[in-house]
């Protein structure tokens, strides 16, 4: 067929497309005849465009309602079994709809998704978390096939202030619009719609018939969650859509605002009664220095007071809750949501006479926060704060997994503003160092002739470890927990038995989680006529590199600086000796840390120690720029091809029990 008569069938087809679903874009030639990518002509697929329409009001009641609507090139089969089966995840009471999706094949032919094809269901996360899915898959694609697809997402009766957009995702976009219409309520004025960018530049058009402004991001490539990188939004483009009162303008200015606003409500919160001034006194009657005073307040808080919105509190009672009108309220009922709870203990230190204020605190789990960027959103977190000899220290008594005067690691080392009536104060708040965030691990194993090792193990997690592991596993049972533990030995061995298992997790959330085990693993090292090849890291053995890829995108984060620490005895076969034993090289990379690793041998019991310290991050968190990745790299593939050392054990010439000869 000549190409013009090709053009010219393409041109009445695009033309004739819409009418078949009034509510679907028209699909252009141009699109139908596209062979592969114009950003990456290696792509599997592209995406032509992500068109997403958010109304957020409150006319007669609240209502958050958002429109998506996707449209895919297919070039090749692995962009056909990337994107053409398609999982959205939704939570809480949000709920997805009017789902509507289709193929079209390069010679026009549309199949439409029928509606029997979609489905509503719980999935199970790694980690026992249960998301709700809605999933369906593409009908007939195949490569040279355009797929789109189309739902409703709403979030009840919810009127969101902040409205953070995410520009990137895990596949590169030709065109990404948001069509947001500025909040509105019949009977209050809201602030005006402000908006923040975020690596990206987006073109801002004038407001629709409907009252929807356009903000359209061209070419936006792809994001490679890449390993340790910054979580949430840190590391993509996005824009944040905003409703504030505060019109202050220049840093100075505006937090001075914002801290008067939050010193205001906290003098309405901060009731302190004469029982609560009796009680107070009682408490840090029992403590001898301020920072036994106050652990003994928020040992009392967390075991008198409960948080409505935790996993203790029955749906009845949270039904019939009502909310407290200030501290003494809640020090009364002894429930309350946790800032309820956190303006209790301020309340109970004040009373002792302490200088105590809830602090608005940044999060680092969501953005990588400095007071340079003029937005409360950020600062998106609320814990005490006491002043004990000149130094703030910080307390979320609502929290049952972070010890007295410290915080779980997304709100260490991340600023805080502590509000006041003429000069707030930005202060940073404390971050465990290496020394007390620390994995300590005991191995106790017998080596056999054939390669195999026996014994028992023990580990040890302090600080933020502890903490991690309190988040992840503190409500599972035991069973949970055994099986966790199965799957991140499976992760390392490939034939492997464990029993006796056993778990302790004290209630003073101060000391460490620890984890014993019995463990079997067959085929550990290997043999070879007279001699056995060992790795003596065995708690390293078997671990993926950290970093893989040549270059780097993101910067690179680590989430606190940490420190580890092995001990491991391998009784060695009877008849078998080390062959020149070389522990792998130690090495200090300053001022970041250091790795050292060390063999010996008992030679009454025939028994190899080896030794391994690894400390990185030292008192600062570890995040370093895109151009420092090489050698960030090059530390950890030194630290893995040490991980990986292999020790040579060989038999010795003189059997074990054989009587030496006398002259």
């Amino acid at each position: 067929m000549p190409a013009n008569t090709s053009a010219f069938l393409l041109a009445l087809l695009a033309f004739a497309l819409p009418s078949l679903g009034a509510d679907w874009r028209p699909v252009t030639p141009e699109e139908l005849a596209l062979k592969q990518s114009k950003s990456d002509p290696n792509a599997d697929a592209e995406c032509l465009f992500r068109d997403v329409r958010i109304e957020n009001t409150a006319v007669g009641h609240f209502h958050s309602q958002t429109t998506s609507y996707i449209r895919f090139k297919i070039f090749n089969d692995r962009g056909r079994e990337k994107y053409s089966d398609v999982k959205l995840e939704y939570e809480g009471k949000e709920h997805i709809s009017d789902v509507a999706a289709r193929t079209i094949h390069p010679d026009g032919t549309i199949i439409d998704l029928k509606r029997d094809a979609v489905f509503d269901k719980v999935e199970v996360k790694k980690g026992g978390l249960k998301v709700k899915v809605i999933s369906f898959a593409l009908p007939s694609v195949e490569p040279g096939s355009i797929i789109e697809y189309r739902y409703v997402e709403d979030e009840g009766e919810v009127l969101f202030t902040y409205i953070p957009l995410d520009v990137q995702t895990e596949y590169p976009v030709d065109e990404v619009t948001f069509h947001v219409k500025p909040a509105t309520n019949s009977y209050v004025a809201l602030p005006a719609m402000r908006v923040m960018n975020f690596g990206c530049n987006p073109e801002q058009g004038r407001a629709d018939t409907k009252g929807f402004y356009p903000f359209t991001v061209h070419n936006v490539p792809a994001f490679h969650n890449e390993p340790y990188s910054p979580a949430g939004l840190a590391a993509k483009q996005w824009i944040l859509v905003y409703y504030e009162e505060n019109d202050k303008t220049g840093k100075d200015k505006y937090w001075a605002a914002i801290g008067k606003q939050e010193n205001a409500k906290a003098k309405e919160q901060i009731k302190i009664s004469g029982e609560m001034k009796q009680t107070a006194a009682d408490i840090v009657s029992k403590g001898k220095t301020d920072d036994e005073k106050l652990s003994l307040l928020a040992d009392y808080c967390r075991k008198n007071m409960k948080n409505i919105d935790g996993p203790d509190v029955t749906t009845e009672e949270r039904e019939a809750y009502k909310p407290n009108l200030n501290s003494a309220d809640t020090f009364r009922r002894k429930v309350g949501t946790p800032a309820d709870i956190d303006f209790a203990f301020v309340a109970l230190a004040q009373a002792a006479g302490f200088d105590a204020r809830r602090a608005r605190v940044a999060d680092r789990r969501a953005f990588i926060f400095n007071p340079q960027i003029q937005s409360a959103f950020f600062l998106n977190n609320g814990d005490a704060a006491v002043q004990v000899d000149g130094k703030w220290k910080f307390y979320d008594v609502s929290d049952e997994f972070a010890p007295p005067g410290t915080l779980t690691w997304p709100e260490q080392g991340v600023w805080a503003l502590l509000p006041d009536s003429k000069d707030s104060e930005w202060v940073e708040t404390p971050l465990l160092t290496s020394d007390q965030t620390r994995i300590q691990r005991i191995a106790d194993i017998t080596l056999s002739e054939a390669g195999d090792v026996d014994g028992n193990i023990r580990e040890l997690y302090w600080g933020n470890e502890s903490i991690k592991w309190r988040i992840e596993h503190a409500r599972q049972n035991d069973s949970e927990r055994e099986a966790s533990i199965r799957e991140s030995i499976k992760e390392r061995y490939a034939d492997f038995d464990v029993s006796d298992i056993k778990v302790t997790v004290s209630p003073d959330a101060s000391r460490p989680v620890g984890v014993s085990y019995h463990l079997s693993v067959k085929g550990y090292a290997q043999r070879t006529g007279k001699r056995i090849f060992l790795r003596p890291s065995f708690f390293t053995v078997g671990q993926a590199a950290y970093f893989t890829d040549a270059n780097r995108n993101n910067i690179i984060y680590f989430d606190y600086p940490w420190s580890e620490t092995d001990s491991v005895d391998i009784h060695m076969p009877a008849g078998y000796e080390l062959d020149h034993p070389e522990a792998p090289p130690s090495f200090e990379f300053k001022p970041v840390g250091k790795y050292t690793a060390k063999v010996s041998l008992v030679k009454a019991t025939n028994t190899m120690l080896y030794r391994r310290n690894f400390v990185f991050g030292g008192d600062k968190i570890p995040q370093f720029d895109v151009p420092q990745y090489k050698p960030i790299k090059a530390i950890f593939d030194q630290i893995h091809a040490s991980d990986e050392h292999m020790i040579t054990l060989k038999q010795s010439d003189t059997p074990p029990d054989a009587p030496t000869q006398g002259h």
